[in-house]
């Protein structure tokens, strides 16, 4: 009789227990916040979703990084996760709230430091402490510090996307911040600037009257990226505007000047040349002299 009545209470014990084994499996790391702009101190999270249809109870499961467990602790919501909802494990309940403005789903709060460069994460449950979810995650996957999170996809992989703590994973990441312009780039732009500048003003420098022409003594030039002034030689209607034409005769006085002196250093030869033939070395008489004598 014993044994009859200790054969319905063992098939209990074997449809009941694995069950609840198999849909505490469905528990699972779906996001992982480990590296916050700006300061990571109290700020970090991570989310579980229950992949199954039936709730399961949270209560005394432990979280694991880097080999130590942590002990959870219900904050707000229900410990126990129906099919398809979400639980947040967070370092700080207070300071999550703070980031978190009208949070209100479930919270676990503990007390973890997630690493910056990647770390081996476990779930365990309280019956037995079995890993129900592991994963490894590392910042060349993203979510490094840009304000993104890891989120686990359908398929398994893991992609940094917006976050979405307690909804549904994003597939779009956070819009990466405008690059500020360097010194370079500006002072490369300054330099494209002078020289539209510079050329435009080139151009329109024949368009110019000729007064204002001669106000402006030089003209900026762009070289490479080098300004370098370059001085006009502009006609000038007055004696004054070059001070070369005071001091300076213009070419036909000089040609006649030249022509002058060379007629009297010609003459000046021809004389001597007289003097020095008839006078010396002949020693005759002048022509002149003998025409008057015979007279």
């Amino acid at each position: 009789m014993a044994k009859l009545l200790c054969l319905p209470l063992i098939i209990f014990i074997f449809l009941i227990f694995p069950k609840e084994i198999h849909s505490d499996s469905n528990i699972v790391i779906n996001e992982i916040m480990y590296d916050l702009e700006e300061s990571d101190e109290k700020r970090e999270w991570i989310e579980l979703f229950n992949l199954g249809t039936e709730a399961i109870d949270l209560t005394s499961w432990r979280f694991e990084e880097n080999g130590v467990q942590h002990t959870l602790i219900l904050k707000q919501g229900d410990a126990f996760v129906a099919g398809g909802r979400f639980a947040l494990i967070v370092d700080d309940y207070d300071t999550f709230l703070q980031d978190n403005h009208g949070f209100t789903g479930t919270v676990f709060d503990s007390s973890f430091s997630l690493s910056n460069k990647g770390e081996n994460l476990k779930i365990r449950n309280s019956r037995d402490g079995n890993i129900i979810d592991a994963i490894t995650y590392s910042s060349d996957l993203g979510a490094s510090g840009d304000g993104n999170s890891l989120q686990r996809k359908s398929d398994g992989s893991w992609v940094a996307a917006a976050p979405t703590p307690g909804n549904q994973n994003s597939s779009k990441p956070l819009p990466s911040p405008s690059p500020t312009p360097s010194s370079t780039s500006s002072s490369s732009n300054k330099s494209s600037s002078t020289k539209s500048t510079s050329s435009t003003s080139t151009k329109a420098s024949p368009k110019e009257s000729p007064s204002a022409a001669k106000s402006s003594p030089s003209i900026s030039r762009t070289l490479g990226e080098k300004n370098i002034s370059v001085t006009k030689l502009l006609p000038s209607s007055t004696p004054s505007a070059s001070p070369k034409s005071q001091d300076e005769a213009p070419p036909s006085t000089k040609v006649a000047g030249f022509l002058t002196g060379f007629g009297a250093l010609l003459v000046g030869a021809s004389l001597f040349f007289y003097f020095w033939y008839y006078k010396i070395k002949n020693k005759a008489k002048d022509p002149i002299e003998e025409k008057n004598s015979d007279s």
